[in-house]
């Protein structure tokens, strides 16, 4: 293959790249309307605080959906 052939396709891991980020992207959009639609969140103090827990290797309980 030239080289220049090679540059014009994508290599499989810029593909791969590309999958993830459109999935990331997608599951972002869904939870957006998703709280469009219901209004329910995590504040992002009760998010640190979950994860802070978890940093410790404690079990701690998902924090609690709050409603708009």
């Amino acid at each position: 293959m030239l080289e220049h052939q090679f540059r014009l396709h994508p290599t499989r891991n810029e593909i791969e790249r590309d999958n993830k980020f459109q999935c990331f992207r997608r599951d972002g959009l869904r939870a957006f309307d998703e709280y469009q639609t219901t209004g329910r969140h995590v504040t992002q103090a009760d998010a640190d605080d979950w994860l802070a827990e978890l940093e410790k290797g404690n079990d701690a309980l998902l924090p609690a959906c709050r409603v708009s």
